[in-house]
């Protein structure tokens, strides 16, 4: 896991393992503390950013790709393939591919998302991306 606390940082690319207790998949990238997280354009070598949740060691849902969350906090999507992590019973993306919470704030203008989107007393500005068929897009008390 990439945890980002109040800096301004850039990614090419992240993968999530299991939580502490290796029932739930861990977060790929989790922003907080007024951090401002940029993911566009490819990488160095020119393919595009991978971020992916990561699978429990036993049963459990995946892990979140991406959670960006608390006041001041900011991300901006561009680019990129975001994948929840994958059940390890099934081969289906329980886990999220985005979790914006707690007056995070997140735009999204490109980007490829296999798993559901969240926000939680958060805004998301979606202004394009391309998502997988069984993608929900949840808001609870967003602006």
């Amino acid at each position: 896991q990439l945890l980002v606390l109040g800096n301004d940082i850039r990614i090419t690319g992240a993968v999530g393992r299991a939580d502490v207790a290796g029932q739930n998949g861990g977060a790929a990238i989790h922003a907080t503390n007024g951090a401002t997280v940029s993911l566009q354009n490819a990488n160095s070598e020119g393919t595009a950013i991978t971020v992916r949740g990561g699978a429990p060691s036993s049963g459990g849902v995946g892990g979140p790709a991406l959670i960006c969350e608390g006041e001041g906090t900011s991300g901006y999507i561009a680019s990129g393939e975001f994948y929840g992590g994958i059940a390890a019973s099934t081969s289906n993306y329980t886990g999220l591919s985005l979790l914006v919470r707690n007056m995070a704030e997140m735009t999204i203008t490109g980007g490829n998302f296999y798993g559901d989107i969240e926000a939680f007393g958060s805004k998301i500005q979606l202004n394009g991306g391309l998502f997988d068929d069984d993608t929900t897009v949840l808001a609870n008390g967003t602006g």
